[in-house]
């Protein structure tokens, strides 16, 4: 009985495995190809559709982002969508895990920042940001830039892009030449698309700590 629970559990560990997997490549796919239906004022050295004011960076010339002028960066991010009349609500940015290291050494770390008893990242989550929420990833498109990494980062809200999946079929293979077990098999379909251009931006940046 014991064992059978085991089983049991190997099993569903095993498909939320796959599932996860299935997850992380399409995320990449999506982000890579995000960067492309993006509108042209809010990417580019001269971002901002009033002003032209801001440096989200591009090909050759990234920003460099370090702990000194990452909540000015952040700043300017949100500056281009406000200059798109985009709502401050359910705003994100999405950022590389390597650029952990550039928070964890930024003013955010100290108290007086954020008005409150104690840092903000000591309890391990980072709070929202100049309107956004932070996102993590290990899937956003990179090219190397005069020895340094450079990411691009989408940033916008919610409803600005559309994702649809569907698990259209599925079957159990119970005779296969190639082995003596059963398994299960699944047609996944999804496909994804943005909708509002001018509510998404492009950061393209390295870290620095």
């Amino acid at each position: 009985m014991a064992q059978d629970c085991d089983l049991k559990q190997w099993l569903v560990k095993q498909s939320d495995t796959r599932a996860y997997q299935m997850a992380q490549m399409i995320d990449k796919q999506l982000l890579n190809d995000l960067p492309k239906q993006v509108a042209p004022c809010n990417k580019g050295r001269r971002a901002g559709a009033l002003s032209g004011a801001y440096d989200m960076g591009a090909g050759g010339f990234p920003v460099s982002i370090t702990p000194a002028n990452l909540l000015v960066k952040l700043a300017e991010a949100s500056a281009v969508l406000d200059e798109m009349c985009v709502p401050a609500a359910d705003r994100f940015i999405v950022f590389p895990s390597q650029a952990k290291p550039v928070f964890y050494s930024s003013p955010l770390t100290n108290a007086c920042v954020s008005g409150l008893s104690k840092s903000p990242l000591f309890g391990g989550e980072i709070p929202n940001i100049a309107d956004f929420r932070i996102l993590w990833t290990n899937n956003l498109p990179m090219r190397t830039e005069s020895g340094r990494i450079a990411y691009t980062l989408p940033f916008g809200i919610k409803s600005a892009t559309g994702f649809h999946t569907q698990l259209k079929k599925t079957r159990m293979i119970e005779e296969d030449a190639r082995t003596f077990g059963q398994y299960w098999q699944g047609l996944q379909l999804y496909g994804y698309k943005v909708l509002r251009p001018e509510a998404m931006g492009i950061l393209y940046a390295t870290f620095t700590v």
